[in-house]
C-alpha cells in the first residue's frame, strides 16, 4: 500500500518481469521489490509504479452515464516538478515505448498509447512545485456535461480550482483529481 494513499500505475508487460525490471533500471528506475508476479519500482522522480505480467486482458470499461453526464477515468496525470520534467518524459517514453507529444496547453506532454488501452499517460510540469518534491499523480475524468462538477460535489468532492478546460476537485479523503471538458477517451486510436 502506498503511504498516505494516492495513485500508482500498474504496467502490464508481456516480457519476463526480470527483463522488464532490468530495462526500467537501465532507464533510471529504482527497483524496490522484484518477486514472483510483481515488480515495484520508483521512476527517477520518485513516482511508484508496478510491473505485472500481461495475461491477455483486453476489456476497456465504458463511460459512466449519470445525472452529471457521461464521464470516465481515462488519464493518469503525473505531476512533475520542473527540474524533473524532461527526465520523467524521457523515462516514461523509454519504458512504455510510446512517443511523447506536447499538448496545446504549455507544460503538458501526452504519451501516444497504442489502441485498445484503457488510459493514457499525461505529464504535467508543475512550475510552482517545491524543490525536491517527488513526482505524484492524479486521475483525470473526461466528461461531457457541465453538470458533472455539481454531481461530484453532491457525492462529497470539493472544488479546488477552475480553469478554462478543466476543474480540479478533491475527494472526501483530500486526493486531487480533475474533470476535463471533453469526450471520455475509450481506448480507441492512440492519443
Amino acid at each position: 500500500m502506498l503511504e498516505g494513499g494516492g495513485y500508482h500505475l500498474d504496467l502490464h508487460v508481456d516480457t519476463p518481469l526480470e527483463d522488464a525490471a532490468a530495462e526500467a533500471r537501465t532507464l533510471g528506475a529504482r527497483v524496490l521489490h522484484l518477486g514472483p508476479g510483481l515488480v515495484i519500482a520508483d521512476s527517477p522522480g520518485g513516482f511508484t509504479f508496478c510491473l505485472v505480467r500481461w495475461d491477455g486482458e483486453s476489456a476497456v470499461p465504458g463511460p459512466l452515464r449519470t445525472s452529471g453526464g457521461v464521464s470516465r477515468v481515462d488519464t493518469l496525470c503525473l505531476d512533475v516538478p520542473p527540474e524533473l520534467y524532461e527526465r520523467e518524459c524521457a523515462f516514461w517514453t523509454g519504458l512504455t515505448g510510446w512517443a511523447a507529444r506536447p499538448l496545446p496547453v504549455p507544460g503538458f506532454a501526452c504519451l501516444r498509447r497504442p489502441a485498445g488501452l484503457p488510459a493514457r499517460l499525461l505529464l504535467q510540469r508543475l512550475n510552482d512545485a517545491v524543490a525536491g518534491q517527488p513526482v505524484r499523480a492524479h486521475a483525470d475524468f473526461g466528461c461531457t456535461d457541465e453538470k458533472a462538477v455539481a454531481w461530484h460535489v453532491s457525492l462529497g468532492a470539493r472544488v479546488a480550482g477552475t480553469f478554462p478546460y478543466w476543474t480540479v476537485l478533491t475527494d472526501p479523503a483530500g486526493r486531487e483529481y480533475c474533470l476535463i471538458n471533453r469526450e471520455p477517451e475509450d481506448g480507441g486510436p492512440g492519443r
